[in-house]
């Protein structure tokens, strides 16, 4: 399930994945790396918000939403 333009979702039977989009140095391609496992996807959901969160630095509010 596409999140949005650089994340997306996925399962196995075991877990649901969060992968991230990323782009080749070399070859300019677009490929998507697993960044982590989740039990369900509330959880995966909650782990990407926090990410984005973190990634913001913490400047302020308007920028953490």
């Amino acid at each position: 399930m596409l999140l949005d333009e650089n994340w997306k979702i996925e399962s196995d039977e075991l877990n649901v994945i969060l992968f991230e989009k990323h782009i080749s140095k070399k070859s300019g391609k677009e490929y998507w790396r697993h960044h982590s496992y989740y039990s369900s996807v509330a959880n995966a959901l909650k782990g990407l918000v926090n990410i984005k969160i973190k990634r913001t630095g913490m400047k302020d509010l308007q920028t953490v939403q």
